[in-house]
């Protein structure tokens, strides 16, 4: 993680004295984490990615350093294209095979309550489905990273969980605890 955490701060033209002040730590702190001498946590890395303008901080962070994200990570893609263009075909590519499949997927689950009630054909149907559900969302994992080159998409999310919180789709946080 040091090394990646380095090569951001330098890639913006900060000095350790100054990223220590800006994340409220002291230069040999920084100094520390960039050597990968001491853990960093979640919090630090989400600053640090927000300071750096360099999201890839926190997927890097999540693969690599979070026990749930080493067990619910993707791979990291290091090898797609990232344009704008690249991203929405792949979308739109990807979003046609899951179409093809989804009516499969609604008739292997419909009045199930878990796999002990799929049958083995519709254990093999419903597998299907989820792996193009999850290229779905690898690829929506993707843009998200490609997007920060265009608009604030922490606020973009927080704008769409306000959507969500709104509509009542999710409790707040404080309205679960009164």
């Amino acid at each position: 993680m040091g090394p990646i955490l380095k090569q951001a701060r330098r890639k913006v033209g900060m000095t350790l004295r100054e990223a220590g002040y800006r994340l409220g730590f002291s230069e040999r702190h920084i100094r520390h984490l960039e050597a990968g001498t001491r853990p960093i946590d979640a919090n630090t890395i989400v600053r640090a990615a927000d300071l750096y303008d360099a999201p890839h901080l926190t997927v890097h962070f999540c693969r690599y350093s979070c026990s749930i994200g080493e067990r619910y990570c993707y791979e990291p893609l290091n090898a797609v294209d990232t344009s704008p263009v690249a991203i929405l075909t792949k979308y739109r590519d990807e979003k046609r095979e899951v179409d093809t499949v989804l009516g499969g997927l609604i008739s292997a689950v419909l009045n199930k309550r878990d796999g002990e009630d799929l049958s083995p054909c519709e254990k093999t149907v419903f597998e299907r489905a989820f792996q193009e559900l999850l290229d779905v969302e690898h690829v929506i994992e993707v843009l998200k990273l490609a997007a920060a080159r265009f608009i604030d998409v922490p606020g973009a999310i927080a704008k769409h969980n306000q959507k969500c919180w709104d509509q009542g789709y999710v409790v707040r946080p404080r309205e679960v605890a009164a």
